[in-house]
């Protein structure tokens, strides 16, 4: 067959820089900077269509629809927003965040919870990410992980947000683990998940430094940060931004 050729037009630009963008759109001023660091590494300005979304979330409050093709950062036009609330609320938390604990290395440790010892915020769910197909929730915690879980964005938080984290979870029929926590057989099942996702998660470090493609890091969990481990661990802390179908 001959070649199907589609013509697709530039998305038009808001035609200033990401800094005056979101102050335009009323965004918390922490924005920029932040999702600089993740969510929008290397992008100099929005569409005009996530400005006005970004606006319509946070200056107007009001519900939209973002129809695009693909491309067009409709992820980023919604999230926008979760992120602004979240600066903005985080600043007045206190206290300090959790230190995760590797529990799972030993064979006989009980379980502890990812967020124990965490103070000065209530953990509750802000926002919720509805998809209709699992394989859409994993793409989507391909992104989450890159914008709010990263290196930089760890120091951000640390500095800025004295090593609070915003966490989010895939809550799904894919999520460890089900059984009580009394289940010794659920216990070790989960046991064995953390374990190999830790091992996996080394490696995919390890071939993203030789291949330099920073991408690979991101398929993997992180078990020491802003991702939700299992289904116990975000019944006892939900996160907050909630994935799921």
């Amino acid at each position: 067959r001959k070649p199907l050729l589609e013509l697709r037009p530039e998305y038009e630009s808001a035609g200033r820089p990401l800094a005056e963008s979101i102050a335009a759109a009323g965004a918390d001023p922490d924005l920029a900077d932040f999702a600089s660091t993740g969510l929008l590494q290397g992008v100099p300005s929005l569409y005009r269509h996530q400005e006005e979304a970004l606006a319509a979330g946070v200056q107007q409050r009001r519900h939209m629809v973002i129809t695009a093709g693909t491309g067009s950062g409709k992820t980023e036009s919604f999230l926008m927003p979760v992120l602004s609330s979240l600066l903005s609320e985080s600043r007045t938390w206190t206290g300090q965040g959790a230190t995760p604990a590797d529990w799972w290395t030993g064979g006989g440790n009980p379980f502890h919870a990812q967020r124990d010892g965490e103070t000065g915020r209530d953990a509750a769910v802000r926002a919720i990410v509805l998809y209709p197909m699992n394989a859409l929730v994993d793409d989507q915690l391909i992104r989450l992980r890159r914008a709010l879980d990263n290196d930089d964005i760890r120091a951000w938080l640390d500095e800025n947000r004295n090593g609070h984290r915003f966490y989010f979870g895939r809550y799904t029929g894919a999520t460890p683990v089900t059984g009580t926590r009394g289940n010794s057989l659920a216990l070790a099942e989960l046991r064995r998940y953390l374990r190999e996702t830790d091992r996996r998660g080394t490696r995919a470090r390890q071939l993203a430094a030789q291949k330099a493609d920073d991408d690979l890091r991101y398929f993997v969990p992180r078990l020491d940060g802003a991702e939700m481990r299992s289904r116990w661990d975000m019944l006892d802390y939900p996160p907050d931004i909630l994935i799921t179908n």
